[in-house]
């Protein structure tokens, strides 16, 4: 299925650098055999460059490899910048070529290489201007002292060998500005490439919540073959909950665990199996994805809380996850007594940049 998974990555990307080889050759004017060849040859190089730098640093991790990861994720942002840009002054161009203006189609794609740079520095900025989201939650009957509890929910750090010990520090110091009750952390904590996790947990002991750390996994925590995440994080203060919950103060955190690579997971039978779990006391779901939102309406849960999504995090992506997600993708759905939440994530995975959506922290308001 890896195999499989990679070959399918690999067409992609190479359909990616063809549609933007057919851009530079016809926007610079690029005629010369010889020239068209190299041209062809730099981009082919360049579509095998994040397939590449992804083995290399997943089988021995070092300052050269993590550099050669990073720079080759930020060229697959900047790839699809390009095209995006170079597609619409392609429109623009020719259809201004109707009207009596004398045009320049080189011109128009040097514009639209600057900007394509420019969009990719935001998006870069983005990653690392990290937000504060405030979500008011109306609907459901919260006992009164959760009316003055400081929730934080934190989704998709993706601490790896992108984003490391540093920015999970400057994460940290904007959680505790919080002065939070509770952390509730939903799932892709970790990257899913393996090392570095006894330094990050040494910094995850640091986040301060007088009532407590609680964490489910996400999908990238099931591809970190041979290495223990859980064994890690239980020498902190994180409480891991895996299919099972925890009651405070009269509210019920619900915890159901990623299923492991290529599993399935059944979530009203599971949420029926936690003996503990009672329809009739308030609720909170901590579920990686945002999905069985309905089922978990009926099974009485009164907020849901997801990630996984990213909000695309390049555009245009954040119209695909809208649509795959029934519009769950990003935001507070409510309905009755039920909420969901599903947040954009804190980090990035692939190319470091954000050019659809926000790195947030989640501040929880109980109204």
């Amino acid at each position: 299925m890896m195999i499989v998974f990679l070959f399918i990555a690999y067409l992609v990307i190479l359909t990616g650098h063809m549609i933007l080889y057919f851009f530079l050759s016809r926007s610079f004017f690029v005629s010369n055999p010889e020239a068209r060849i190299n041209l062809a040859i730099i981009l082919l190089a360049l579509s095998m460059t994040f397939l590449i730098s992804s083995v290399l640093v997943h089988l021995y991790s070092s300052f050269l490899t993590r550099i050669f990861y990073t720079i080759s994720g930020l060229w697959l942002g900047l790839m699809l910048n390009l095209i995006i840009a170079f597609s619409f002054s392609f429109f623009v161009y020719y259809f201004l070529s109707f009207l009596p203006f004398n045009l320049s189609l080189k011109m128009f794609s040097i514009v639209s290489v600057l900007l394509a740079l420019l969009f990719s520095i935001y998006g870069v900025y983005n990653v690392y201007n990290i937000k504060i989201e405030e979500v008011n939650i109306s609907r459901g009957t919260w006992p009164e002292v959760w009316k003055d509890k400081n929730v934080v929910f934190l989704s998709d750090v993706h601490l790896g060998e992108t984003l490391g010990e540093s920015f999970l520090e400057r994460l940290i110091l904007k959680i505790n500005s919080l002065d939070p009750n509770i952390v509730l952390i939903g799932g892709d904590l970790f990257d899913g490439i393996d090392g570095h996790l006894e330094e990050f947990s040494k910094l995850i002991d640091k986040i301060e919540a007088r009532e407590g750390i609680y964490f489910v996994s996400g999908n990238h925590e099931t591809y970190m073959r041979g290495v223990d995440y859980s064994t890690e994080l239980k020498k902190t203060k994180v409480h891991i909950l895996e299919d099972e919950l925890i009651e405070i103060d009269g509210v019920q955190i619900v915890g159901i665990s990623y299923p492991e690579m290529h599993g399935l997971k059944n979530m009203t039978e599971t949420l029926n199996l936690i003996n503990s779990y009672k329809k009739e006391i308030p609720s909170i779901l901590l579920f990686h994805e945002p999905k069985n939102i309905g089922a978990m309406k009926e099974a009485g849960i009164n907020l849901m809380l997801s990630g996984h999504t990213h909000k695309g995090q390049m555009w245009p992506f954040g119209f695909v996850t809208k649509y795959l997600f029934k519009g769950a993708d990003y935001g507070l759905l409510e309905k009755d007594d039920f909420s969901i939440y599903t947040s954009s994530g804190a980090g990035v995975w692939g190319p470091n940049m954000r050019t659809s959506g926000k790195s947030e922290i989640v501040k929880i308001i109980f109204n």
